[in-house]
């Protein structure tokens, strides 16, 4: 069969499955039917280590699905969409929009959502920009600048031992972020020691990250 993509025919919700179909596109009579579990994706099984984080986000509403019911885990984010996750997770706050026009390519932003997102972060310090006065809110945003920013956005702390990532070393601008984040419990790298700071940051990652940065970061800056 020659499938077509998927559509939801019934919407998941907290406590009911849902479920998706899909039509051959040389043969209309022939579908496909799959379930979309309660509070989930049908790319996110319950056994999954990214469950917990996944649901989470998308109950924050910090995160939506895709209009076939899916969440693309290993899909990459853009710098854009990020600012606009930290802002949804910081509550929505008012902030200046013309903050974001101090970036050359402002036009790339596509709706008052994002100027108002960006806009916030550079207002706390948390987005800065390229040397060229550019954002590059399109760019896929890197698993070094999630952390840059998450790392901003806690107030700069210090960390007090090294994480020993392979692939990071003392002479970067950055080392001092990736450091706390890993001390924080926000990154824990991969099983080979590298950290891998220049990979995109996929959707699952990002995820992961702010749900550990509002566990170990935020809630312990509260008690």
């Amino acid at each position: 069969h020659d499938w077509g993509e998927w559509v939801v025919t019934k919407t998941a919700t907290a406590t009911e499955a849902g479920e998706r179909t899909r039509t051959c596109k040389n043969d209309p009579s022939h579908t496909e039917t799959e379930a979309i579990p309660a509070g989930g994706f049908p790319d996110v099984p319950k056994e999954s280590n990214i469950y917990k984080p996944v649901t989470w986000a998308v109950k924050a509403g910090i995160v939506k699905g895709f209009s076939d019911g899916s969440f693309k885990p290993e899909d990459s984010c853009t710098r854009e969409q990020f600012a606009i996750m930290m802002w949804r997770m910081a509550g929505k706050p008012d902030a200046d929009e013309s903050a974001s026009n101090r970036f050359t390519d402002i036009a790339d932003f596509s709706n008052a959502t994002s100027r108002k997102a960006v806009g916030w972060a550079v207002g706390e310090g948390i987005i800065k920009g390229f040397d060229d006065g550019s954002f590059g809110p399109l760019e896929t945003v890197t698993r070094r600048q999630v952390v840059i920013m998450l790392w901003r956005w806690a107030g700069r702390p210090s960390a007090s031992a090294s994480a020993g990532f392979s692939d990071v070393s003392a002479g970067e601008s950055t080392y001092a972020s990736i450091q706390w984040g890993a001390e924080a419990g926000v990154v824990k790298g991969y099983n080979d020691g590298t950290f891998r700071p220049e990979d995109p940051c996929e959707r699952q990652h990002i995820v992961i990250f702010l749900y550990r940065y509002t566990r170990d970061v935020l809630e312990e800056s509260v008690n």
